[in-house]
């Protein structure tokens, strides 16, 4: 058990090490306002609205059997989501503070403002 766990380790310190780097290069400065819309993309708000969108156009146009393709697929997509965010996975993503001090996992979390609010234990991009 210890070869794992000094493997494990030594694992979680190079990668520490790889998202400083990354972090602080020319690429992520670059890509990170691109980031954080796509990362909309996978949040929970973002497909909320999606469902709701779906309904109330299979509800519109009478064509029930897409309202109900579309609606029960996104609730069980969303229901595993949850239970596997949730449920499986309780730990939080790495977060910044500062590069001499580095990863802590911790500190503040980097937020998508207005869309993220101060009380969800996760981070940008995993939010």
């Amino acid at each position: 058990m210890s070869i794992l766990s000094d493997y494990l380790d030594k694992l979680l310190e190079w990668d520490n090490r790889a998202f400083l780097t990354l972090y602080s290069s020319d690429f992520s400065k670059r890509i990170k306002q691109f980031a954080k819309i796509f990362s909309f993309l996978g949040s929970l708000y973002f497909w909320s609205i999606i469902i709701v969108a779906w309904f109330f156009y299979g509800f519109v146009t009478k064509d029930y059997d897409l309202l109900v393709l579309f609606v029960s697929g996104f609730e069980q997509s969303l229901i595993i989501h949850v239970i596997i965010r949730y449920g499986l996975i309780r730990r939080n993503r790495p977060y910044i503070k500062l590069k001499k001090e580095g990863v802590k996992r911790h500190d503040l979390f980097l937020r998508i403002p207005y869309l993220m609010s101060d009380s969800e234990e996760k981070s940008f991009p995993s939010g």
